[in-house]
């Protein structure tokens, strides 16, 4: 958890140019993957973030169904505090970012595809597209896009 909190400051530091930042299996723990996306509201350079493999035995959040006021409205249970609230609004806020591989992190489908809302609901300069299925968890933006070549997307992090 240091470890992505120690990173996300420098990232967020001015001279950090980088376009391209592999950061699977780091142990960053879901505080750290938070961390680093939220450096990213500062940092325009980066392009492409892999952070898969970071929190799978930490965190494994589902959806529930809520019956509120009178209509079933999903919600996200969310046993560590509003880790996914926080993580929807880092991704939302990453707007430069044009791939994020955010997979076998213990999320479920349901919220792979909370985190595809976040990553479409502000403009990003093309058409957001996303690959959630299973442990995979991939938005990306036209033109570098992720998952047209599923092969290539699916087995490895590729520099484009």
């Amino acid at each position: 958890m240091q470890g992505g909190i120690a990173l996300a400051s420098l990232v967020k530091n001015e001279r950090c140019f980088l376009k391209v930042v592999d950061l699977s299996k780091c142990r960053l723990g879901l505080v750290g993957i938070v961390s680093i996306l939220e450096a990213l509201r500062v940092n325009v350079f980066i392009e492409k973030l892999n952070l898969s493999e970071n929190a799978l035995h930490e965190y494994n959040a589902s959806l529930e169904f809520v019956d509120e006021i009178g209509a079933e409205k999903p919600r996200v249970y969310d046993p560590k505090g509003n880790c996914i609230l926080q993580l929807s609004s880092a991704i939302a806020n990453a707007i430069h970012l044009r791939l994020l591989d955010v997979s076998n992190n213990g999320f479920s489908v349901e919220v792979g595809e909370r985190l595809f809302e976040a990553w479409s609901m502000r403009s990003r300069c093309g058409v957001t597209q996303s690959h959630i299925e299973g442990n995979i968890v991939h938005l990306s933006v036209e033109p570098k896009q992720c998952c047209k070549l599923k092969p290539l997307c699916c087995t490895r992090f590729t520099v484009l």
